[in-house]
């Protein structure tokens, strides 16, 4: 026997309302202290910025550094990158991080690299000091950067717990999201 297709009814629609709601959820503070536990025994780390394209091997999202790390694409340095875009991008033996002493500042120094070291977007002086919330980018600044580093210190580490020169927020800034970015300026 032929089947007589029913006609299909229409669902009702959901309320407006529930179609444009956004909802945010702000952790507070103390529970966020109590999350935000620093992830070695080490008073300095490098975390791979957000910006990076997809990294891989050669592309850590975390770098624990030790008083004295060496950078670069030979596999004698402490932190070996690898570029998967531009493998000529870092040097065999790229940059030194050196902290000066006990509780001291964190140096930057270039061991003449080919394509060099900015810290927030300028070339990075020799020696320069990091503060936390400095972003470093191991060679030249490309629009899919690959090395961009967001140096941060251990909480009551000493080394610099200032705020950064470049107005951008810490990692202690606990409400740092919630206020409006300027954007960033080139050629200044």
């Amino acid at each position: 026997d032929p089947v007589t297709p029913v006609k299909a009814r229409a669902l009702p629609l959901p309320e407006p309302a529930a179609l444009m709601a956004t909802q945010c959820y702000v952790t507070p503070a103390k529970e966020r202290q109590q999350r935000n536990v620093w992830p070695s025994d080490c008073d300095a780390i490098f975390r791979r910025h957000v910006r990076c394209v997809a990294g891989g091997p050669g592309q850590p999202q975390i770098v624990h550094l030790k008083d004295r790390t060496s950078i670069g694409r030979c596999e004698s340095n402490d932190l070996v990158l690898e570029s998967r875009l531009t493998p000529q991008m870092i040097s065999r033996s790229h940059a030194e991080l050196l902290r000066e002493k006990e509780g001291g500042a964190w140096r930057i120094y270039d061991r003449k690299s080919t394509n060099g070291i900015l810290v927030n977007g300028k070339p990075a002086s020799e020696g320069q000091s990091l503060l936390p919330g400095d972003i470093v980018t191991f060679g030249v600044k490309t629009s899919l950067p690959e090395f961009d580093y967001v140096f941060e210190t251990r909480p009551g580490s000493g080394g610099g717990a200032a705020a950064s020169p470049s107005g951008k927020a810490d990692a202690s800034d606990d409400e740092a999201w919630m206020r409006p970015q300027q954007p960033e300026t080139q050629g200044t």
